[in-house]
């Protein structure tokens, strides 16, 4: 892990996000992090029912992720969750 401004963020999740915003033309300002007592916190904003899994773009300052599941017993969640632990 590295350190950034008293931020400790897994450096090649940091990357990959990254990359995908910079698809979005978007920059790199990772206001959807915060550190919490617990450790990082990401707020995410999830799209079920997407033609596929993937990083999305920024919305409301949250990190948009589609998720091809769909929002039903829990399967959008499960998607999210398995996608996510890909990156970290």
């Amino acid at each position: 892990m590295e350190s950034h401004e008293g931020w400790r963020i897994i450096t090649a999740t940091t990357v990959t996000i990254a990359r995908a915003l910079k698809h979005f033309g978007r920059t790199t300002e990772f206001t959807f992090l915060d550190r919490s007592a617990r450790g990082l916190l990401l707020h995410v904003h999830v799209v079920p029912g997407a033609a596929k899994t993937g990083i999305a773009g920024i919305h409301d300052q949250r990190l948009k992720v589609r998720v091809h599941a769909p929002p039903a017993g829990g399967a959008a969640n499960r998607e999210l969750v398995r996608f996510l632990s890909e990156l970290f």
